[in-house]
């Protein structure tokens, strides 16, 4: 294996060669075998990947560039992986030609590139649910706790205005944590991001696993960046700014995340702090056929101090798929099971009329110049069975792309269809980078 998930399983994908040890006579005929070791055939591996899942949402992304992961919370199986643009990998099983590579390494959006585990994007509105967690646990605000969004907000003693995505609207009105999530009013995580300080919000993405690789079974992972003021003191030789902040309660800013990333936190999310380790091996199968299953590997849970955060926080993420949430257009409303989800639009450049979870005036904005598109959820609430996250680049379907996804997980209730790798023959592999 020289990359992705064959490279990782190389030693026991390889097996063991054989050879035999044998005496000859001055003409070089054998006289006698000496010695024989028979060659010791590889292990078969096993992924978690459901094939169908993953080439549904390879189809939904069409020709977007993006990624998409799934996740079952209870476990941390990886059941989709999707990476896009991607290339067919069996083009490497002969020896592939330098024209052919050439034209690999040079196509547009860099196909070799595996954005799921190695791309690093803003987290933008989808901070929100973990910044709201914190607000909660720590007591810094209450479900009740509400402000007046008018559509933008303004530090004490300064002259630079943040305008929530909504502002040409006049803001939001009254807004709760509650609505905030719904909403996804930004003037109300400004002031939040304000009254907990980068410190907290720091400890509580690192606790979901921000800002490090999450140590799926996959070479060339990305760590993904939770900042703070030490790290920009080191990196640009200036201080922290209380504007940092104010910017990093949206998402914006110097923070970065992976889909993987997201996705894992978002599990986490799902089971209320109990945390996995990705992985994407299911079960091994030994060259006597014995079959060992691959256990769940348990990282450090998220525990708060008041429990009742969960529930607020997660009632919030269930109204974005309503009419009145932001996943309406987008996502849908009314699936035909209970959905906890969060939009997210990360800028590609600044502009008052180019704001978070804003499409409007998009087209005529150059594509590269355009919005990314993002989108976490996980269903069922009660006892979720997914979770995903979709990463879209200047391209609003983030949420479409999770859409037919969960359909197709909860709705037609597929079996998992599992692709076994092994080293014996040439084979036809979904990719997986």
């Amino acid at each position: 294996g020289k990359t992705g998930i064959e490279k990782y399983y190389e030693k026991i994908l390889h097996g063991q060669t054989g050879y035999k040890q044998v005496e000859i006579d001055a003409s070089g005929r054998t006289v006698r075998t000496v010695n024989l070791i028979p060659p010791t055939p590889g292990t078969n591996i096993y992924l978690t990947i459901d094939s169908k899942l993953q080439a549904i949402a390879a189809k939904t992304l069409g020709n977007q560039a993006g990624a998409a992961v799934a996740i079952d919370p209870r476990n941390g199986e990886v059941l989709a992986l999707v990476s896009n643009p991607s290339f067919d990998p069996n083009l490497f099983i002969k020896g592939i030609s330098r024209k052919k590579f050439a034209q690999l390494q040079h196509a547009p959006n860099n196909p070799l590139y595996n954005r799921a585990i190695q791309g690093q994007f803003p987290l933008a509105s989808t901070i929100k649910p973990f910044i709201a967690l914190e607000g909660l646990d720590s007591k810094t605000i209450t479900p009740n706790y509400t402000i007046y969004d008018n559509g933008w907000f303004k530090l004490p003693h300064a002259k630079h205005i943040y305008l929530d995505w909504n502002w040409l609207h006049g803001g939001h009105g009254h807004v709760n944590v509650v609505k905030a999530l719904i909403v996804s009013s930004d003037g109300f995580f400004y002031r939040l991001a304000v009254k907990l300080g980068i410190a907290r919000i720091d400890d509580i993405l690192n606790r979901f696993g921000f800002g490090r690789k999450t140590g799926i079974d996959m070479p060339g992972e990305s760590t993904g960046l939770v900042p703070s003021p030490a790290w920009k003191m080191a990196r640009q030789g200036a201080h922290w700014y209380t504007g940092d902040t104010v910017i990093s309660g949206i998402g914006q800013g110097f923070m970065l995340t992976t889909p993987l990333q997201l996705a894992a936190a978002t599990a986490a999310l799902a089971e209320r702090g109990i945390r996995f380790q990705p992985q994407l091996l299911l079960k091994t199968q030994l060259a006597n056929n014995k079959v060992i299953k691959q256990t769940p590997i348990a990282k450090d849970p998220v525990m708060l101090i008041d429990k009742r955060a969960w529930k607020v926080v997660i009632h919030g993420m269930q109204g974005v798929a309503t009419p009145w949430g932001t996943g309406a257009i987008r996502f849908g409303i009314n699936p035909k099971y209970s959905v906890a989800a969060k939009t997210g639009t990360g800028q590609v450049y600044s502009s008052s009329h180019n704001r978070d979870e804003n499409e409007v005036g998009q087209s005529n904005i150059p594509k590269k110049l355009r919005n990314d598109s993002l989108f976490i959820a996980f269903a069922p609430v009660k006892h979720p069975k997914i979770a995903v996250a979709v990463i879209v680049e200047h391209s609003p379907i983030a949420g479409t792309v999770a859409r037919k996804t969960l359909d197709y997980y909860l709705v037609k209730e597929p079996k998992q269809q599992q692709k076994s790798i092994t080293k014996h023959q040439p084979r036809k592999l979904t990719t997986v980078q």
